[in-house]
């Protein structure tokens, strides 16, 4: 028989059962304790890298730091709802690209963030992206993989002076007081503008 179900709505069966005897018939019925129908994956709000604070959220919900000063460990949060079941598991993965795990395999957690890579050698100047997998009750799912997260473990290195003006040469004197122009040159292996 066709049933249409709504998703979110708590359901419950009872089943009737008659037995015939000699001297009459006999009714049970028996309820279950319910189900509730999930048609919906969970929906994914958020997805940070090794912070404890927010830095900067994208419209798509997805949360991270671009740069990480530690090369042995990343810590994930995320944010993922699911209206009718919860969150039942969430698994997480590390990886050099979006959606893999040639850093760390699935890691089973619970449904709290967040969960902390420990004990990684994480390469210098090498992004890294964290994949978050969240199961409801129903076992639905939504995969989400976070923005880069630049490992970055050295300081600045200036090798060239500071330069007033322009340059090539180093100035003095300038004949303008609206303004005024520096050189330098950052040759840190990982600077980005």
């Amino acid at each position: 028989r066709d049933v249409q179900l709504v998703s979110g709505l708590r359901y419950f069966v009872a089943v009737r059962a008659t037995g015939r005897y000699e001297l009459g018939s006999q009714q049970v019925t028996c309820h279950s304790d319910g189900f509730v129908a999930d048609s919906t994956a969970p929906t994914p709000n958020l997805v940070a890298e090794n912070s404890s604070q927010p830095v900067w959220v994208a419209q798509s919900g997805v949360y991270h730091q671009q740069w990480s000063q530690f090369s042995d460990r990343i810590r994930v949060w995320w944010a993922i709802l699911d209206a009718e079941t919860d969150i039942a598991n969430v698994r997480v993965a590390l990886g050099t690209r979006p959606g893999h795990d040639d850093v760390v395999e699935m890691a089973s957690n619970s449904s709290t963030p967040p969960h902390t890579f420990d004990n990684l050698e994480l390469l210098p100047g090498v992004t890294y992206f964290a994949r978050v997998t969240a199961f409801n009750g129903a076992g639905l799912s939504t995969v989400l993989s976070s923005p880069h997260v630049l490992i970055d473990t050295t300081p600045p290195v200036l090798l060239d002076e500071i330069l007033d003006g322009a340059g090539p040469h180093d100035i003095s004197y300038q004949n303008y007081t609206d303004r005024f122009t520096l050189s330098f040159a950052d040759r840190s292996p990982h600077f980005r503008d």
